[in-house]
């Protein structure tokens, strides 16, 4: 269906063409007196008309980078401790845009069931998911990546795989996480039930030079969806 529609569409730019012609030739016997004269002029003329509107259009582009680099999508990655809002957040913000898709740390997992949590298990999770996203990305969608990825190294690393890659760093303390605890994960880590917990028995390495900090222990949540657009837009 697409393939005739487009072959009518074609049909119909060659026959518009022509119709051009026609009318032009007629007015330009017309001033003439002479169809040698007038079609010549109309072919020529639409000729010139034909290169300067493609030429035009072709600048006008390259000026405003509209074509291949527009349709791609942009990478948002947010980093934070376990219970500091960056699901919350992700879904939110995943209400407000075109053409999302939210890649959830949680879920990843449930697809790789048997990826573990030590450093060198972290740091190749990440980098799967960031290979992921910006196949994503390059294809035209905005990807939303919520992820503790705690270690500075594997974040730069996403960061290099893709140039539209905005790092947004929810931040909160790891006390006021433990005093949430949604998921009773903390409790189980201070008690030696999870090995390799970030913020309990693994480091956080906090972003150097992240694009946006949402702080959510000093916002509500209304607050830091609010912040967190309004510094997006003035990156996008």
């Amino acid at each position: 269906m697409r393939k005739i529609k487009l072959k009518l569409l074609g049909i119909s730019g060659i026959l518009y063409r022509v119709h051009v012609v026609v009318i032009q030739s007629i007015f330009f016997w017309l001033l003439t007196g002479k169809w040698e004269w007038a079609i010549g002029i109309s072919i020529v003329w639409n000729i010139i008309n034909t290169f300067l509107y493609y030429n035009y259009h072709y600048w006008f582009a390259k000026l405003f980078r509209i074509g291949k680099d527009m349709d791609k999508g942009k990478i948002i990655w947010f980093t934070g401790l376990s219970g500091s809002g960056k699901s919350a957040l992700v879904k939110r913000l995943a209400k407000k845009m075109d053409n999302v898709i939210v890649l959830d740390g949680d879920t990843i997992r449930k697809i790789f069931p048997t990826t573990g949590f030590s450093q060198k298990e972290r740091t190749a999770h990440i980098k799967r998911v960031g290979y992921t996203a910006t196949l994503l990305a390059q294809n035209g969608l905005n990807v939303l990546c919520s992820l503790i990825s705690p270690f500075e190294d594997s974040r730069n690393e996403i960061k290099r795989m893709y140039d539209d890659f905005i790092l947004v760093y929810v931040k909160c303390p790891v006390e006021v996480c433990i005093q949430r605890d949604t998921k009773g994960l903390y409790k189980k880590a201070i008690a030696g039930e999870i090995k390799n917990f970030t913020g309990i028995s693994q480091k956080y390495e906090e972003p150097q030079n992240p694009d946006i900090i949402v702080e959510t222990n000093k916002l509500t949540k209304n607050e830091s969806i609010y912040y967190l657009v309004k510094n997006l837009k003035k990156i996008l």
